[in-house]
């Protein structure tokens, strides 16, 4: 019975196998159909295009989710960094200077009354008064968190990250509320890696004049600015 079911099974294998070698020597011939009849880019594309499946519902709630948890990471760095704000709240004036265009940097904005100088409406500006206070409310409440140090007990040091995370969220719904374009976004974030790139070069030149000095990195690196590094 053993002997008759393994038997039974390879041919079923040994099927599969070849129907799989005919379907795709039927592929090639029919590629090779192709190129003999002319190459047809859009035939081309539409035979490669069916083959490949649809996405579902639960495939696009997936990359929606994906996408808003990168812009989450994104607006977390930026209002962490003090050069990410400053761009935000010079925006107004360079809207009022022109150097920026209203329609680039806003998702949505209220254009500015007729025979008005303004490119905005008042109200747009209030976006950035209210982002610059919650941004002074964050710097203040990290100043407090850092001043209090070691001698403030473990209650006390869990009340002030509580405060600082707090002032971090609303410096974040703050920054939301701007409802600054993906492209400023954008443009933000190049500012930042452009700046990190020259920290990059900067630390590199700093590493390679320390070799040439003879200097170890526990020298340069941990001993304060006014005394001299031992020199090897």
């Amino acid at each position: 019975m053993e002997l008759r079911r393994a038997s039974t099974l390879r041919t079923i294998y040994i099927g599969l196998r070849t129907a799989e070698r005919r379907r795709a020597k039927l592929d090639g011939e029919d590629e090779v159909e192709e190129w003999k009849d002319g190459f047809d880019p859009v035939k081309m594309y539409l035979r490669r295009i069916g083959q490949v499946s649809l996405l579902t519902r639960e495939g696009e709630v997936s990359i929606a989710k994906e996408i808003e948890a990168g812009r989450e990471i994104v607006f977390d760095c930026i209002v962490s960094c003090d050069a990410g704000i400053d761009l935000m709240l010079a925006l107004p004036d360079r809207l009022r200077a022109g150097t920026a265009r209203a329609r680039e940097v806003f998702d949505e904005y209220q254009p500015s009354d007729e025979g008005s100088d303004s490119p905005v409406a008042p109200d747009v500006f209030k976006r950035f008064d209210k982002l610059k206070r919650a941004h002074v409310a964050y710097k203040e409440a990290i100043e407090a968190q850092q001043s209090a140090g070691k001698k403030a007990t473990a209650e006390e040091l869990e009340e002030f990250e509580k405060n600082t995370q707090r002032t971090k969220r609303r410096l974040v719904k703050a920054v939301r509320e701007c409802k600054l374009s993906q492209r400023f976004i954008n443009e933000v974030v190049g500012h930042l890696k452009k700046g990190l790139e020259k920290i990059d070069r900067a630390a590199r030149r700093t590493r390679d004049l320390a070799r040439g000095c003879g200097l170890t990195a526990s020298c340069w690196k941990r001993r304060p600015t006014h005394t001299w590094p031992v020199i090897l």
